[in-house]
């Protein structure tokens, strides 16, 4: 069987007729902590400024009681979608998550939830979170890098844009367009 830990006494009996002799000896099998499991999540779409709908998903574990288990969001673009902006609903096995992108930003963000059992024991489930700028005007989906020069060196600067064309741009340095 699996999942089964503890001790078995094994009894071994041997015979040559009229004589029987017996011997027993235990079998220990140790505990193992499994890892929880979650289910998979669909790469989901979203409005810049709007609230992602609700995406399901189930996590269990053999060796807990589910209410054990704790669920932490990751994401690898916190400007876009901040972990704290994650969060989960439902108990048992069923759950839900809602998340609300930072205002005014659109852009992909990879998403990780983890979930974590008692004894440490962790899985995790990754998918795609798209902003995405159809609620509103242009956006600036890549802005210049920070740059150092020497006095007399010459800066070129770029941005990347989406919006209805044509679209202005106006550069400014301390609020005065340059």
């Amino acid at each position: 069987r699996t999942s089964q830990s503890g001790i078995a006494v094994i009894t071994l009996g041997l015979g040559d007729g009229p004589n029987t002799t017996t011997r027993s000896f235990e079998v220990r099998v140790n505990p193992v902590n499994d890892r929880p499991q979650i289910s998979s999540i669909d790469d989901v779409s979203v409005g810049r400024n709007q609230v992602g709908a609700p995406v399901p998903f189930v996590i269990g574990d053999v060796d807990n009681v589910v209410s054990q288990l704790q669920l932490t969001p990751s994401t690898d673009n916190s400007i876009l979608l901040p972990p704290e902006n994650i969060r989960f609903f439902g108990d048992g096995n069923n759950r839900t998550l809602v998340f609300k992108p930072a205002p005014n930003q659109v852009g992909v963000a990879n998403v990780r939830i983890t979930v974590t059992d008692p004894g440490g024991a962790t899985a995790f489930e990754e998918f795609k979170v798209t902003v995405t700028g159809a609620s509103g005007g242009p956006q600036i989906v890549r802005q210049p890098e920070d740059a150092f020069l020497i006095e007399g060196e010459t800066l070129s600067l770029s941005v990347g844009a989406t919006g209805t064309a044509p679209l202005k741009y106006q550069w400014r340095y301390e609020g005065v367009a340059i």
